[in-house]
């Protein structure tokens, strides 16, 4: 029987990644990224530590960073990475935000996927949730850049 962590992998792989990249998300993994000229923008997967073999809770992250901007705190961080990721906190230059906050009234958002589990249920309402909360505001911060 596959685990919790196989099923998670298979929904992203299976029912999320060709629904995110028909809205224009690239990736690949548990990380997609919003085409953006003038920013960097990346919704990634984040995991619970309290998820193991049986079940798998997650929630989505977004960031948001003025190119610009991001090359100037990596001049002044030499460590951080060519890219922002989606699930490391930043600078509060860099525009982050859970999925949640993004969400009438901020419910907390986590969804579960287990082992035995049907993944597609998940898969649909975490797709509806990215389409009506994170599009939006992918389009407004990245067409007048974060």
């Amino acid at each position: 029987m596959p685990t919790a962590h196989q099923a998670f992998d298979e929904m992203l792989r299976e029912g999320i990644r060709p629904r995110l990249q028909a809205l224009g998300f690239g990736g690949s993994g548990s990380t997609f990224t919003w085409p953006a000229p003038s920013a960097i923008a990346h919704l990634g997967f984040q995991k619970s530590q309290l998820s193991n073999d049986g079940a798998v809770k997650f929630t989505v992250n977004v960031t948001i960073a003025d190119r610009s901007k991001w090359e100037m705190l990596r001049q002044a961080r030499p460590h951080l990475p060519e890219e922002p990721l989606p699930n490391t906190r930043y600078a509060k230059e860099i525009w982050q935000r859970r999925i949640d906050r993004l969400t009438p009234g901020e419910r907390h958002q986590w969804w579960w996927v287990e082992a035995d589990g049907d993944w597609m249920g998940v898969a649909n309402e975490v797709v509806e949730a990215i389409t009506a909360y994170v599009v939006p505001v992918l389009r407004k911060r990245t067409t007048t850049s974060s």
